[in-house]
């Protein structure tokens, strides 16, 4: 089966930004604020670490929304503003996408309203306030943000020719009575093939005025990260670099895990992952389609699969879910490994490839 970035649960993120090892997602090329200035360079060198250079930050000047700043992923980049548009964004190689975010006071009108005028675009009707409450949500902001996944056929605003075939993706986030509306549409397959740093875009929006605090990863292998809002630091565990908690709760944990060499190779360690949750192995070209993030200047697979989890105590754990990633380095291989119940984890994916792309290594 191949695995795609949907978001099925709600958890009471996007964004960039984990698969953590026992066997992200997606790099910050640059942040942009609105408005606001550039964003220092980070110091130190990452060459001599064997990883990709540190990317520019990329800025424009501020715009009339709120000021808010954001991780762009690898291959996006900022247009100028438009009207309602106080983030403008365009991905390279897709040109059928359109995404941008629109900043408006007194929730815009009101956060359903706004879901059914999404809907009324690909042709269907307004929820119902229990559809609406039952919608998945990711963390934005420190705020359930409900995520709307619709495919069908785009008719915009009504001025234009209806696109089969097209998909709709947007988070209604919010900041106390300021709506943040995040919106991609396109045709579906790209869509999909951008939906998962499209969501750590989400989970990466924050106040400009108050940026996230880096905390260094214990262990002996040299990684700092952002610690994701409402998640713990757990106990120190033999052979992790880190294991964390999504609010605490230990039943969901995602760690760090530092393999010497290939580490047997991505394609060997997100089957045996899957064979943890119960499930058979993919061909390697299955793995290769898997939707890509980039995590430590590499752009690799992201693994997502349900089922019964087995740890390597060989408990079983049945309506689990696992994310994860490997990074192969050449002298070491990365994991990052993300499980849990369904519902916490799949809550939790923006945080997950916010996290991920977040790695670095420590200065």
């Amino acid at each position: 089966m191949r695995a795609i970035p949907t978001v099925v649960a709600v958890l009471g993120l996007l964004l960039l930004a984990a698969s953590c090892g026992d066997g992200g997602p997606v790099p910050i090329s640059g942040s942009r604020l609105v408005p606001g200035r550039p964003l220092p360079a980070p110091a130190g060198s990452a060459e001599r670490f064997g990883f990709a250079p540190a990317m520019e930050a990329a800025h424009a000047p501020g715009g009339s929304g709120t000021p808010y700043a954001w991780n762009l992923p690898r291959g996006w980049k900022s247009l100028p503003e438009k009207e309602f548009r106080q983030g403008n964004f365009a991905v390279e190689g897709r040109p059928g996408l359109d995404c941008f975010l629109s900043v408006l006071p007194n929730l815009g009108g009101g956060m359903k309203a706004n879901a059914d005028r999404w809907r009324s675009q690909m042709g269907l009707s307004a929820l119902g306030d229990a559809e609406f409450a039952a919608l998945p949500a990711i963390p934005v902001l420190g705020v359930p943000a409900p995520v709307l996944e619709i495919d069908g056929t785009y008719a915009g605003m009504g001025r234009e020719e209806p696109r089969p075939g097209y998909r709709l993706v947007g988070v209604l986030a919010r900041d106390g009575e300021t709506g943040l509306f995040l919106k991609l549409t396109g045709p579906a397959a790209e869509v999909l093939a951008e939906q998962a740093a499209f969501l750590a875009l989400a989970g990466s929006l924050r106040r400009a005025k108050a940026p996230a605090v880096p905390v260094e990863a214990a262990g002996s292998g040299g990684f700092a990260y952002d610690m994701p809002e409402g998640w713990v630091k757990g106990r120190d565990r033999p052979m992790r670099e880190v294991t964390l908690h999504p609010g605490g709760d230990e039943s969901a944990e995602c760690f760090i895990f530092v393999l010497a060499g290939s580490g047997g190779g991505t394609v060997a360690n997100l089957n045996r992952w899957r064979n943890q949750m119960g499930q058979g192995d993919l061909p390697a070209e299955e793995i290769d389609a898997l939707p890509k993030v980039e995590v430590l200047g590499r752009s690799v697979p992201v693994i997502e699969v349900g089922g019964s989890y087995t740890d390597m105590a060989g408990t079983s754990r049945d309506g689990y879910l696992l994310l994860g990633v490997v990074v192969e380095l050449g002298s070491s291989t990365v994991t990052v490994k993300f499980t849990g119940p369904e519902g916490v984890v799949r809550g939790e994916r923006g945080n997950f490839l916010a996290f991920c792309a977040s790695l670095r290594p420590r200065r």
